[in-house]
């Protein structure tokens, strides 16, 4: 791996989350690049518009000049922060400011980099939302690289946690894992596979438990039964320093954890990064 994108708040650095990218960066030997994205705010002025021979007044959004100003240089004091933090921690880094905050441009930032790391309640609505929120959730469809959702605090890396659900996405999830993250092969790995009746493995899931096995020897095999979003859930709870691995969002095991009447008790309880990725 050799270039890491790490998308923020502009006017609102998250230093957990940079301190998770940087963990990442020097474990990989790998650039980091942030995109600190600004909102602008915009402010009601009136104005008068002719229609049909009556002048009448309506509202435009502009920019607050003042606002402006005092966004920005919050945002130069983030990006000079960005460059410190990064340089006391000896990772090799560089920032820029994007302001344009849709999804797509992130997405299509996503296809020049090999991770893209955010934090999962990044949003530019102005609007509560769970986590992750719908920002977050269409780059996880979207993206062209994989996503790790960022824990909001990070002591490092005990233990990686694949899980496997029979599908080609969790398969593709874990082989691409093993090649973006070789530095971790001699970590402890466990590969859970959950089965809602007293189903045995299939010949597929013996044959993954192979190839993980060749990229991680420290493997260990749980077998669950249940539910299997509540089994997980379960599983992750209360426990520290895990890199946790999924496949596809939207669909199967992940889509069931981020519904959005549990996303948020999910992820803000168990506050693990999650590895995401899919096939384009």
């Amino acid at each position: 791996m050799n270039r890491i994108l790490l998308v923020g708040g502009g006017h609102n650095l998250n230093v957990n989350t940079l301190d998770f990218a940087c963990y990442l960066a020097k474990l990989t030997h790998s650039q980091l690049s942030a995109i600190l994205i600004d909102e602008l705010i915009p402010v009601q002025e009136p104005v008068l518009k002719e229609n049909e021979g009556v002048y009448v007044a309506e509202s435009i959004s502009n920019p607050d000049p003042l606002d402006m100003k005092g966004r920005s240089s919050h945002i130069l004091q983030n990006e000079r922060q960005f460059d410190m933090a990064c340089s006391n921690r000896g990772v090799n880094a560089q920032v820029r400011h994007l302001n344009q905050p849709s999804a797509s441009s992130i997405i299509e930032e996503s296809r020049y980099a090999d991770l893209l790391i955010i934090n999962s309640d990044t949003s530019f609505e102005n609007r509560i939302e769970g986590s992750p929120s719908s920002y977050v959730k269409e780059i996880l469809s979207g993206s062209e690289c994989a996503v790790v959702l960022a824990p909001d605090s990070f002591y490092g890396i005990d233990e990686v946690v694949f899980t496997y659900d029979g599908s080609k996405s969790s398969v593709y999830a874990i082989k691409q894992f093993t090649y973006l993250f070789p530095e971790l092969k001699d970590k402890k790995a466990t590969l859970i596979q959950i089965y809602e009746d007293d189903s045995s493995p299939t010949f597929e899931a013996i044959k993954m438990r192979e190839l993980l096995k060749s990229h991680f020897p420290n493997l260990d095999i749980r077998l669950l039964k249940g539910k299997p979003s509540d089994e997980l859930f379960a599983y992750l709870l209360g426990r520290k320093n895990l890199f946790v691995v999924m496949g596809a969002f939207g669909r199967g095991l992940l889509s069931n954890l981020f519904r959005a009447s549990a996303a948020n008790l999910v992820l803000k309880a168990i506050n693990l990064p999650v590895f995401i990725d899919h096939l384009q």
